[in-house]
Protein backbone atom coordinates (compact mmCIF):
# COMPACT_ATOMS: atom_id res chain seq x y z
CA UNK A 1 0.00 0.00 0.00
CA UNK A 2 1.22 3.21 -0.76
CA UNK A 3 1.72 5.93 2.06
CA UNK A 4 1.74 8.89 -0.59
CA UNK A 5 -0.05 11.51 1.05
CA UNK A 6 -0.75 10.46 4.16
CA UNK A 7 0.45 12.46 7.25
CA UNK A 8 3.00 10.66 9.64
CA UNK A 9 1.31 9.14 12.45
CA UNK A 10 3.01 9.73 15.90
CA UNK A 11 2.87 7.27 18.38
CA UNK A 12 4.17 7.70 22.58
CA UNK A 13 5.62 3.97 22.68
CA UNK A 14 7.12 3.21 26.79
CA UNK A 15 8.02 -0.21 27.99
CA UNK A 16 8.55 -1.12 31.79
CA UNK A 17 10.85 -4.27 32.20
CA UNK A 18 12.49 -6.59 34.36
CA UNK A 19 15.98 -5.05 33.27
CA UNK A 20 17.45 -4.00 30.02
CA UNK A 21 18.23 -6.53 27.85
CA UNK A 22 15.18 -6.92 25.60
CA UNK A 23 16.52 -10.14 23.60
CA UNK A 24 18.34 -11.77 26.43
CA UNK A 25 16.97 -12.50 30.18
CA UNK A 26 14.92 -9.37 30.61
CA UNK A 27 11.07 -9.79 30.15
CA UNK A 28 8.48 -6.55 29.64
CA UNK A 29 6.51 -5.71 33.09
CA UNK A 30 4.27 -2.94 31.43
CA UNK A 31 3.39 -1.19 27.55
CA UNK A 32 2.30 2.36 27.46
CA UNK A 33 0.36 3.70 24.19
CA UNK A 34 -0.12 7.45 23.71
CA UNK A 35 -1.98 8.50 20.61
CA UNK A 36 -3.21 12.22 20.09
CA UNK A 37 -4.52 13.09 23.34
CA UNK A 38 -5.54 9.71 24.49
CA UNK A 39 -2.87 7.17 26.39
CA UNK A 40 -3.66 3.40 27.95
CA UNK A 41 -1.12 0.60 29.49
CA UNK A 42 -0.69 -3.30 30.30
CA UNK A 43 1.02 -5.03 32.99
CA UNK A 44 2.16 -8.16 31.62
CA UNK A 45 1.88 -11.18 34.56
CA UNK A 46 5.43 -11.94 35.50
CA UNK A 47 4.49 -15.95 36.06
CA UNK A 48 4.11 -16.33 32.11
CA UNK A 49 7.73 -16.04 31.64
CA UNK A 50 9.72 -19.04 31.95
CA UNK A 51 13.32 -19.10 34.53
CA UNK A 52 15.27 -18.26 31.84
CA UNK A 53 14.22 -14.50 32.49
CA UNK A 54 15.78 -12.68 35.31
CA UNK A 55 14.32 -10.01 37.54
CA UNK A 56 16.69 -7.01 38.12
CA UNK A 57 16.52 -5.45 41.20
CA UNK A 58 17.88 -2.10 40.09
CA UNK A 59 15.22 -2.09 37.41
CA UNK A 60 12.55 -2.59 39.83
CA UNK A 61 13.99 0.25 41.98
CA UNK A 62 12.13 1.96 38.29
CA UNK A 63 9.22 0.73 38.20
CA UNK A 64 8.51 -0.42 41.25
CA UNK A 65 5.79 -3.27 40.72
CA UNK A 66 6.50 -6.69 42.43
CA UNK A 67 6.13 -9.79 40.73
CA UNK A 68 2.99 -10.91 43.06
CA UNK A 69 1.34 -7.84 41.56
CA UNK A 70 1.78 -8.59 38.11
CA UNK A 71 0.41 -11.51 38.54
CA UNK A 72 -2.71 -9.90 40.04
CA UNK A 73 -3.12 -7.40 37.70
CA UNK A 74 -1.61 -8.45 34.41
CA UNK A 75 -2.05 -10.68 31.31
CA UNK A 76 -0.12 -13.32 29.10
CA UNK A 77 1.73 -11.29 26.19
CA UNK A 78 -0.82 -12.38 23.48
CA UNK A 79 -3.48 -10.59 25.59
CA UNK A 80 -1.53 -7.59 26.48
CA UNK A 81 -0.79 -7.58 22.55
CA UNK A 82 -4.30 -8.23 21.25
CA UNK A 83 -5.46 -5.10 23.80
CA UNK A 84 -2.54 -2.81 22.33
CA UNK A 85 -3.56 -3.66 18.97
CA UNK A 86 -7.11 -3.43 19.28
CA UNK A 87 -6.72 -0.02 21.35
CA UNK A 88 -4.49 1.68 18.52
CA UNK A 89 -6.61 0.25 15.57
CA UNK A 90 -9.65 2.36 16.88
CA UNK A 91 -7.19 5.62 17.00
CA UNK A 92 -5.40 5.65 14.01
CA UNK A 93 -6.56 6.78 11.04
CA UNK A 94 -6.81 4.75 7.92
CA UNK A 95 -2.87 3.97 6.27
CA UNK A 96 -0.11 1.57 6.02
CA UNK A 97 2.60 0.83 8.76
CA UNK A 98 5.03 2.79 7.34
CA UNK A 99 3.81 6.10 8.35
CA UNK A 100 2.88 5.01 11.58
CA UNK A 101 6.47 5.86 13.94
CA UNK A 102 6.95 5.06 17.42
CA UNK A 103 8.63 7.63 19.63
CA UNK A 104 10.15 7.85 23.24
CA UNK A 105 13.51 7.82 24.84
CA UNK A 106 16.22 4.94 23.55
CA UNK A 107 12.86 3.82 21.31
CA UNK A 108 14.65 2.08 18.76
CA UNK A 109 16.96 -0.17 20.63
CA UNK A 110 14.94 -0.82 23.59
CA UNK A 111 10.97 -0.14 23.94
CA UNK A 112 10.59 -1.26 19.48
CA UNK A 113 12.81 -4.88 20.43
CA UNK A 114 9.98 -5.70 22.66
CA UNK A 115 7.63 -5.07 20.39
CA UNK A 116 8.77 -7.21 17.79
CA UNK A 117 9.75 -9.92 20.33
CA UNK A 118 6.73 -10.25 22.19
CA UNK A 119 4.07 -8.69 20.43
CA UNK A 120 3.41 -9.33 16.71
CA UNK A 121 0.11 -8.02 16.61
CA UNK A 122 1.71 -4.51 17.65
CA UNK A 123 4.63 -4.93 15.49
CA UNK A 124 2.38 -5.50 12.65
CA UNK A 125 0.96 -1.78 13.11
CA UNK A 126 4.09 0.07 13.34
CA UNK A 127 6.80 1.11 10.92
CA UNK A 128 10.19 -0.03 11.95
CA UNK A 129 11.09 3.42 11.44
CA UNK A 130 11.15 5.45 15.10
CA UNK A 131 11.83 8.91 16.68
CA UNK A 132 14.39 8.38 18.93
CA UNK A 133 14.26 11.59 21.65
CA UNK A 134 17.73 11.18 22.29
CA UNK A 135 18.96 12.09 18.58
CA UNK A 136 16.97 15.07 18.79
CA UNK A 137 18.78 15.76 21.75
CA UNK A 138 22.47 15.42 20.10
CA UNK A 139 20.94 17.27 16.72
CA UNK A 140 20.83 20.01 19.33
CA UNK A 141 24.26 19.95 20.97
CA UNK A 142 25.97 23.38 20.85
CA UNK A 143 22.55 25.11 20.12
CA UNK A 144 22.35 28.08 22.97
CA UNK A 145 26.04 26.75 24.16
CA UNK A 146 24.38 23.64 25.61
CA UNK A 147 25.40 19.93 25.15
CA UNK A 148 22.93 17.49 24.33
CA UNK A 149 22.11 16.38 27.71
CA UNK A 150 21.31 19.56 28.66
CA UNK A 151 18.87 19.38 25.62
CA UNK A 152 17.36 16.00 27.36
CA UNK A 153 17.09 17.54 31.15
CA UNK A 154 15.27 20.47 28.76
CA UNK A 155 12.77 18.22 27.47
CA UNK A 156 11.50 16.14 30.29
CA UNK A 157 11.36 19.38 32.50
CA UNK A 158 9.10 20.40 29.58
CA UNK A 159 7.12 17.16 30.25
CA UNK A 160 7.07 17.13 33.38
CA UNK A 161 4.44 20.28 33.37
CA UNK A 162 1.51 17.75 31.90
CA UNK A 163 1.89 14.97 34.38
CA UNK A 164 2.39 14.41 38.38
CA UNK A 165 6.17 13.81 38.65
CA UNK A 166 5.50 10.80 40.86
CA UNK A 167 4.35 9.16 38.08
CA UNK A 168 6.82 8.95 35.98
CA UNK A 169 7.99 5.07 34.86
CA UNK A 170 4.12 4.53 34.34
CA UNK A 171 4.49 3.29 30.64
CA UNK A 172 1.11 4.98 29.88
CA UNK A 173 2.23 8.24 31.61
CA UNK A 174 5.55 7.85 29.84
CA UNK A 175 3.79 6.95 26.39
CA UNK A 176 2.41 10.18 26.74
CA UNK A 177 4.80 12.12 28.06
CA UNK A 178 6.77 11.99 25.18
CA UNK A 179 4.26 13.11 22.35
CA UNK A 180 5.39 16.67 24.45
CA UNK A 181 8.70 16.29 24.84
CA UNK A 182 8.97 15.54 21.28
CA UNK A 183 6.68 18.62 20.48
CA UNK A 184 9.15 20.96 23.03
CA UNK A 185 12.04 19.49 20.34
CA UNK A 186 10.98 19.89 17.26
CA UNK A 187 10.46 23.54 18.41
CA UNK A 188 13.50 23.89 19.43
CA UNK A 189 15.36 22.71 16.39
CA UNK A 190 12.97 25.08 14.26
CA UNK A 191 13.89 28.01 16.54
CA UNK A 192 10.84 28.50 17.38
CA UNK A 193 10.99 28.66 21.44
CA UNK A 194 14.59 30.16 20.38
CA UNK A 195 18.07 29.28 21.38
CA UNK A 196 17.38 29.65 24.97
CA UNK A 197 15.58 26.84 27.53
Amino acid sequence: MSNAGIPLQIIGLDFEASGSDPWGKHAPTQVGLAFGDEMASWFFKWSQWDDSYEWDEEAYKVHQVEQDALNKMGWPAFVVDAHATSWLAGRLPKGGRMNRLAVGWNVAGYDRQFVTRHMPGLNSMLSYRTIDLNALCFALEGMGGHDWKYWKRAAKQFGNQFIDETNRHDAGIDARVALFELDFLRRKITGEYGEGS
